[in-house]
């Protein structure tokens, strides 16, 4: 039934030693919803409770993940096909106790947001997620693979800066002065991401011989142990920006095995 409830009591408290925010969020969707979590330093450090019952699991489904600053990022996906998905960043604002929830990025679903609502405790707010299913997967390409190509058998998420992408991008297009001292082919800047099997990803934009015409954008796949798979299971050599949400791919060209890397922005600082 369009606009039945899928989960509730979704709790995150973010502690210190005198204090915490409790946010409460009800989903509302007809779509069958699964959730995963990380922190933008990929759980770093840990506190505080998450749990939160969907049809996608078997059970509750359960994290103490988050950080110093209080950002947790969390994605709420298609269970058929976790590609589909919307990312959710939740905190406070630094210095108090003041909450922020944004979407941080729409991937074939469509998430509106009502709250906060003050409800009874200490720094204790409510909200209301109405998730729909979007047009399309990305606000840019995915590349490497359609939509609707197999599940992906696992998904990680690369943190860029507030406003990464945009910046990024000009640094690549020669628009943004390079040090001298960083050489020829090494990473002006970087991001990394690591997936549940060991495998990981190195992206960024490494300085050319003509650093003020133009920079190359690269995504490096290694495996567990920091060995660089050969051939580019992530091909980005065609690229002109740094805009992409999420890249579909394998490690290699005969393997069933799909990944997703979700790239996302830090939100700006709320003063």
């Amino acid at each position: 039934m369009t606009g039945a409830l899928l989960f509730r009591d979704f709790k995150e408290r973010i502690m210190s030693s005198s204090s915490s925010l409790t946010c409460n969020f009800t989903i509302n969707s007809s779509l069958d919803i699964g959730v995963s979590f990380v922190s933008d330093d990929n759980g770093a450090n840990y506190g505080g409770q998450i749990t939160i019952f969907t049809p996608g699991t078997a059970g509750p489904v359960s994290t103490g993940l988050w950080d110093n600053d209080g950002n947790v990022f969390f994605t709420l996906y298609q269970s058929e096909n976790p590609a589909i998905n919307c990312v959710i960043n939740s905190g406070s604002t630094p210095g108090t106790w003041d909450p922020y929830v944004e979407v941080a990025q729409q991937n074939g679903l469509i998430c509106t947001i009502t709250g906060p609502v003050q409800q009874p405790g200490e720094n204790t707010f409510g909200y209301t997620l109405n998730v729909a299913q979007g047009t399309g997967v990305g606000q840019g390409a995915v590349t490497g693979q359609a939509a609707g190509s197999p599940t992906p058998q696992h998904v990680a998420r690369m943190m860029l800066p507030a406003g990464g992408k945009e910046a990024w991008t000009l640094i690549m297009q020669g628009n943004t002065p390079v040090p001298d001292e960083i050489s020829v082919g090494s990473p002006v800047v970087m991001a990394w991401a690591q997936f549940d099997d060991g495998t990981q990803v190195a992206g960024g934009v490494y300085k050319s011989a003509t650093p003020t015409d133009y920079n190359v954008k690269f995504m490096w796949v290694l495996d567990a142990d920091g060995n660089q798979y050969p051939g580019w299971p992530i091909d980005v050599s065609d690229h002109e920006d740094f805009l992409n949400n999420g890249y579909l791919f394998s490690l290699t060209p005969d393997s069933e095995e799909v990944y997703l890397l979700n790239v996302v922005e830090q939100p700006w600082v709320k003063s």
